[in-house]
């Protein structure tokens, strides 16, 4: 949690190697979150420049991708993601009604998984500086 009303540092380093993930051309190792691209503008960069990953969303992604401290990040998210995706699903398709997500941060599955999500309770839990940003 940031003392500025930010969210914390974490939700949007995570964000962003999930945004640059999603852009990876190959779509059977591109990152499945589309969204968290649109939460990453300038206010958010600002606050992670210091970190490998706080730039890479403005560079050309092949050139970002081959440094290692933000391939390394950014293939962490991926198989993070995919693995809580996967279960998601699965627990959804086995008759699960409400989905808890603690740590939230800037998680987007509430809004991807919206039309499988329409019948089960949602609950994200964070920061309060988190929620309201």
């Amino acid at each position: 949690m940031q003392a500025n009303g930010f969210p914390s540092r974490t939700s949007i380093l995570t964000a962003a190697a999930r945004a640059l993930g999603s852009r990876e051309p190959d779509p059977s190792v591109r990152n499945p979150d589309w969204a968290a691209d649109r939460l990453i503008g300038p206010a958010e960069s600002a606050l992670i420049t210091d970190h490998p990953i706080g730039t890479a969303l403005d560079r050309n992604f092949d050139d970002a991708i081959n440094d290692p401290d933000i391939f390394g990040f950014v293939w962490l998210m991926l198989v993070r993601t995919r693995f809580i995706d996967e279960r998601l699903e699965l627990a959804l398709r086995n008759g699960a009604t409400q989905l808890v997500i603690l740590g939230a941060g800037f998680d987007t599955r509430a809004h991807r998984f919206a039309e499988i999500l329409k019948d089960a309770n949602v609950i994200e839990i964070d920061y309060v500086t988190t929620q309201q940003y």
